[in-house]
């Protein structure tokens, strides 16, 4: 195995630890490996998503902003179920 050095948000780095913690994962290590070796998967989801979003005639202002305000109204609910946990 290979080791390696890397930089990542504090947030990140937050995520990696309590996961950890929590049991989910070995080591922080693991943490990473395993969200690597999901990459391609998620490569894929994101060119297929791309490709619906192209044969629909791509996507307006109101679409995006609604899109983006749904992704952030998930990102509140994760934050709000970490601090319960916590």
């Amino acid at each position: 195995m290979k080791r390696v050095t890397i930089s990542v948000p504090d947030d990140v780095a937050e995520a990696a630890a309590a996961a950890v913690n929590a049991g989910e994962f070995a080591s922080v290590s693991a943490y990473f490996a395993a969200a690597s070796g999901k990459l391609g998967d998620w490569l894929a989801a994101r060119a297929a998503l791309d490709e619906m979003i192209t044969e629909a005639g791509g996507l307006s202002d109101a679409d995006r902003a609604a899109a983006a305000e749904m992704m952030t109204e998930i990102a509140r609910e994760r934050a709000a179920r970490k601090q319960d946990v916590a």
